[in-house]
């Protein structure tokens, strides 16, 4: 298979972002993403949650109200399960 399905690539956006899939993978992943706009928003949706996410302070997480961090909280875990 030369190319990486998009529901692939999604799977492993982290591991992409860690660099911790093999170089070879890699490759065509980034031959994907030279071609797909879709994958690349997933792509940059995910960097700007990471750039978001680390900013926030325990205090910016209790100031959400509980059922928004419940929702959130369960939609990481699925999304950890799924995997």
């Amino acid at each position: 298979m030369d190319d990486v399905p998009c529901a692939v690539l999604v799977e492993m956006i982290t591991d992409y972002l860690d660099r911790s899939i093999p170089s070879d993978l890699r490759v065509r992943v980034d031959a994907h993403l030279a071609l797909c706009p879709g994958c690349t928003s997933v792509l940059e949706q995910v960097r700007r949650v990471i750039r978001v996410a680390g900013h926030l302070t325990d205090d910016d997480v209790d100031a959400l109200p509980a059922a928004d961090r419940d929702r959130l909280l369960a939609a990481f875990r699925a999304a950890r399960h799924a995997g």
